[in-house]
């Protein structure tokens, strides 16, 4: 290939990774204007609207870690807390991981086209879109694990001050966003140990990211188990399913895309069948000796204005993936276990989407012939695409503004308010009016009073976790109205 035909393919390249990061930054961008917020997001602008010591105190008092708040409270103070200005940095932080995972994937393939196929598919990840506008540190977290990544493997190849403070620092904000990246260290543990360059000098980086992680380490090692057993499942096979299927079709509860629970199964038995040919790869290349990477080099495969010939990628390379992959899964489940069941929910694993996208790409470039590479690389891509119209066609978080706004234009001065779990939070953050009264749902449905109307409020999730309350609602109360609101239900009941 001449100067003048790699020019033009670099060129076409940025042209292509250009609109990639477009089709990303409109996708994260349009839900941020319609859905109101959930329960967590309306903790997080409260807990910003307050003082920087109280808000500390608030946290640590409710076992999370105060870090993400601190970052942006400076934003809340200046753009306030609506539902748009508080999701922007989540939406900011998912396009920089998107631009960090491009200079990743470019070190991963030898091929610039299996580096683009990552980026797109991470790009119409639902499980990255669905995070990507939550104004929580979800994103930031998966920000932080590519930025941890890229750093440690660019100290593969060289060194220097300006990379092990940029490995430190990501790997410490990573904690301190998050306990349950905790995992992902481990992975960069086990991979210098298996190549057994630089340990000493890790090792030291450790050490100093553990002793200035060290007063949230005591912390979270003096935390009681977290009640949260009544409302997460144990871990079980159709938790695990249900998992694996979340990582392509987010979220999985939604009653449009539980349809496609099928394609979800038959994707995640394909990247199983991925994940063991990878083992195997890195293994024989190990016991083999194989070149270490694709065009020869003597470290990883990395990514150039023109990537070497051969498909393949290192097996030190390939290792470290399988690594990011199976290690926080193995940790995550295993915690979930003997402590507490979380593992159901995909964004306290975020970080390993990444490898997962990594993995696809990688078993797209297996065959040897182009046209078949080219059908891999659709049927990938079409995988991905196929969930997105269901996935925008309806609110995946419930209509609380909604619901309240309908409320106060109908209900009197003096009117009960009450709502299944937390719907009181919900209420303070949105209301217009407060003239209400607020009373529990189960004192309501235990001892009816007499001539009262009742705003009742009832998620999707409590419906169906708890039928009796509907049932409670339709057998002792005159029902007046009914409103149907995304993933939540108002009833207007008299009581006899």
């Amino acid at each position: 290939m001449n100067p003048r035909e790699r020019d033009i393919g670099c060129s076409r390249g940025r042209w292509i990774l250009g609109l990639i990061l477009l089709a990303g930054l409109l996708l994260r961008l349009v839900p941020i204007f319609s859905e109101s917020y959930w329960l967590d997001e309306v903790i997080t602008a409260n807990a910003v609207n307050m003082p920087v010591k109280q808000m500390v105190a608030n946290r640590l008092n409710n076992q999370h870690s105060p870090f993400y708040f601190i970052m942006i409270h400076p934003w809340a103070r200046i753009f306030g807390t609506g539902e748009v200005a508080l999701r922007i940095p989540s939406v900011l932080a998912s396009m920089a991981a998107l631009w960090i995972f491009w200079f990743l994937a470019c070190r991963f393939f030898a091929r610039r086209w299996q580096a683009l196929l990552a980026v797109f598919l991470l790009a119409i990840s639902t499980a990255a879109i669905h995070y990507a506008h939550e104004a929580r540190m979800y994103s930031f977290v998966m920000l932080a694990t590519l930025l941890s990544f890229y750093f440690f493997w660019r100290l593969q190849d060289g060194s220097g001050a300006a990379l092990w403070l940029g490995y430190g620092s990501a790997t410490l904000v990573n904690l301190y966003l998050s306990v349950t990246t905790l995992p992902f260290i481990f992975v960069q543990g086990l991979w210098v140990l298996a190549r057994r360059r630089r340990v000493a000098c890790f090792a030291a980086c450790w050490a100093l990211v553990g002793f200035l992680y060290l007063p949230m380490a005591i912390f979270y090692f003096r935390l009681p188990r977290l009640g949260v057993t009544n409302f997460l499942p144990p871990v079980d096979l159709k938790v695990v399913a249900n998992f694996f299927r979340s990582l392509w079709l987010c979220p999985f509860d939604d009653p449009l895309l539980k349809r496609l629970a099928g394609v979800g199964t038959v994707v995640t038995i394909l990247f199983f069948i991925l994940l063991g040919a990878l083992i195997w790869f890195a293994w024989r290349s190990w016991r083999t000796k194989d070149p270490l990477t694709a065009g020869g080099s003597g470290t990883l495969a990395r990514g150039s204005c023109i990537p070497g010939e051969n498909g393949m990628v290192s097996p030190w390379a390939a290792l470290l993936t399988v690594l990011w992959f199976v290690v926080p899964l193995g940790m995550h489940v295993g915690y979930a276990i003997v402590r507490q069941p979380v593992f159901g929910l995909v964004r306290y694993l975020l970080g390993i989407v990444p490898a997962y996208i990594l993995i696809l790409a990688w078993g797209a470039g297996l065959f040897r012939s182009v046209l078949l590479k080219r059908v891999a690389s659709t049927v990938l891509v079409l995988i991905f695409l196929f969930p997105l119209p269901a996935f925008f066609a309806q609110s995946r978080r419930p209509a609380w503004r909604q619901a309240y706004a309908w409320i106060e234009k109908r209900a009197h001065p003096g009117d009960i308010l009450t709502g299944s779990r937390f719907f009181d939070l919900l209420y303070r953050y949105y209301r217009h009016d407060s003239n209400f009264k607020s009373r529990p749902l189960s004192r309501i449905l235990a001892r009816p009073r007499p001539h009262a109307e009742i705003w009742v409020i009832v998620s999707d999730v409590d419906s169906r976790k708890r039928p009796e309350i509907e049932t409670r609602i339709k057998s002792g109360f005159l029902i007046l109205q009914k409103r149907k609101f995304s993933r939540l239900t108002v009833y207007q009941i008299h009581s006899p």
